[in-house]
């Protein structure tokens, strides 16, 4: 779970100097990462949230998705998207020696603004998407992306729906091919 976090944060070599299961996660991380990225699903939302997000749409679309899969109960039933929050935090803020300053930081803020479980809802990801726009390196439209969401919300849940079993059986390969090496 710690090495999935550190994904979108560490170097090459920050990521040598890890333990193999951390390593093994961040590796997972990214094949997911690729394989989303790819996906005509993906491109899609992107294409769509291109007009109003410009070049942070493939960053709205990440979120927009963790939304959906948050809130759909695709994956979580009643109260178990709870659960699951409190336990990453735990697990989290127990390796938080393994990581960088910016890996440290956006823990913080998710812990902060309980990221996880605010992804369930419009509410939730509007606090996400003001948090990211203070924090981007450019100028940025996200504080307007919940009205994205809302002016597409049927049509982006059905893309995220046409996507996520693939993606789930794509991190089983994976996962299996890791446990096999």
């Amino acid at each position: 779970m710690t090495g999935n976090f550190l994904g979108d944060f560490c170097t090459s070599r920050q990521i040598e100097k890890l333990p193999e299961n951390m390593q093994k996660g961040i590796a997972l991380h990214r094949e997911i990462d690729a394989f989303t990225d790819a996906s005509e699903e993906f491109i899609q939302l992107v294409n769509l949230l291109r007009p109003t997000q410009g070049k942070y749409s493939p960053v709205v679309a990440d979120i927009i998705w963790d939304h959906y899969l948050a809130a759909s109960g695709f994956y979580f039933e009643e109260n178990e998207l709870e659960r699951f929050a409190r336990h990453c935090y735990r697990v989290l803020l127990s390796h938080k020696d393994f990581m960088p300053p910016k890996a440290l930081r956006f823990l913080n803020f998710a812990v902060e603004v309980n990221v996880f479980e605010a992804y369930a809802t419009l509410n939730g990801v509007q606090k996400v998407f003001d948090g990211m726009s203070g924090r981007a390196a450019f100028d940025n439209n996200m504080p307007w992306a919940v009205d994205d969401i809302k002016s597409h919300y049927v049509q982006f849940e059905g893309l995220f729906q046409s996507f996520f079993p693939r993606l789930i059986h794509r991190c089983e390969e994976v996962r299996g091919k890791m446990i096999l090496e």
